[in-house]
């Protein structure tokens, strides 16, 4: 498993991109190590609000 990911650890956020969403998949990617899972078609907007969580 990686270490945590996100600006209260001081570390990288590590962010899955998927274009097939399922709550198995999702669980998979955060047990795997990662902070975020995201999903096609990309959103501008969410995609500027995750990253803001990631490096605010």
């Amino acid at each position: 498993m990686l270490p945590a990911a996100g600006p209260a650890g001081g570390k990288e956020a590590l962010i899955a991109l998927t274009a097939y969403p399922s709550e198995e998949r999702d669980k998979a990617c955060r047990e795997a190590g990662f902070a975020e899972v995201i999903r096609k078609p990309i959103r501008m907007e969410g995609l500027r609000q995750l990253i803001l969580r990631h490096t605010n």
